[in-house]
């Protein structure tokens, strides 16, 4: 007979390359999603990054999920929020180590999502995720605290897991 190690909502199993991909999705008993992403050839060799994504688009947080896994020697875990709430609640009970921040949420719109994350989360790299292509806008967020302005369909695996690694080490 066997006993599970752990329950998980999902297990998803990607082969890239020469190695897996390996994300395990639960939920918490507070409702926030909690997604592991590794390689194989990683699995337990490098320290959990921990990363609050804020993104209210499915779509979106599924496009970020593969992307941080399919290209990264860093083990990442992801938090999900889909607004402002949920992620001050999640910082509240999470030790994360990079916020990814959407700009259009139900519950905040454009730069005051900056302040209001970068209020509570003081230290924590912020790195916008936008829609827009908008140089005034991202020298605003900039400004306001964020790391870093990534246009979303202008981004891809390398250009995201140079931005996490790239505002993690700002904050050392």
């Amino acid at each position: 007979m066997m006993t599970p190690i752990k329950k998980v909502d999902y297990l998803t199993l990607v082969q890239s390359g020469a190695s897996v991909v390996r994300e395990i999705q639960k939920k918490t008993d507070s409702g926030i999603v909690v997604s592991t992403i590794s390689r194989s050839s990683d699995f337990n060799e490098e320290p959990i990054v921990n990363i609050l994504l804020v993104e209210d688009n499915p779509a979106d947080r599924r496009l970020v999920s593969e992307r941080l896994g399919n290209k990264s020697k860093h083990h990442f875990q992801l938090v999900y929020a889909e607004s402002i709430s949920e992620a001050l609640q999640a910082l509240a009970q999470n030790k994360i180590s990079v916020i990814l921040l959407d700009l259009q949420l139900p519950d905040c719109q454009d730069l005051e999502s900056v302040t209001k994350v970068h209020a509570a989360a003081t230290g924590i790299p912020i790195v916008v995720l936008s829609e827009v292509e908008d140089e005034t806008l991202a020298l605003k967020a900039l400004q306001l605290g964020a790391q870093d302005f990534l246009v979303k369909w202008h981004t891809n695996e390398h250009l995201l897991v140079r931005a996490v690694q790239y505002a993690l080490e700002r904050k050392q």
